[in-house]
């Protein structure tokens, strides 16, 4: 079990080669994109039942990580079976979570815009959405 502790340690370390760098976004990119197009396929019943399983899942890593027990380590730090990987697994699923908030933006984008031009009822909701998002970026950008 170490050795897959191991190898997941090593798929999220820092990349130092540019070249190798850009590879490697371009080909998560392409995975994203197939993985996404697959999911698309997907009737509404098995996504909802794929996202509780991979929440519950990476729920668990972290509750597990922080309740298994620990050992001292050479360095005097205490650590567990799955604390070598916790920085590597934190990074995936902030790279998970950007995704997310980009997907959710171009979702409301869309949605929001369609019912702005063609003026379907509570379209003024729907401006007053766009004023809100571009008062945020705004504000965020100046703070």
């Amino acid at each position: 079990m170490p050795g897959v502790f191991h190898w997941i340690y090593q798929q999220f370390t820092v990349i130092q080669s540019a070249p190798i760098f850009l590879l490697v976004i371009l080909l998560a990119t392409v995975l994203f994109v197939a993985v996404m197009a697959g999911l698309h396929q997907l009737s509404p019943q098995a996504k909802k039942w794929l996202t509780i399983v991979c929440t519950f899942l990476a729920g668990s890593y972290f509750l597990l990580e922080y309740f298994l027990p620990t050992q001292m380590n050479a360095k005097g730090q205490a650590e567990n079976l799955l604390t070598p990987t916790i920085e590597g697994v934190t990074t995936f699923v902030t790279f998970i979570f950007i995704w997310t908030i980009f997907l959710g933006l171009i979702s409301l984008t869309i949605v929001h815009g369609r019912r702005l031009v063609k003026q379907h009822p509570g379209w003024h909701n729907s401006l007053a959405f766009f004023i809100a998002f571009f008062a945020m970026v705004i504000a965020g950008v100046l703070s």
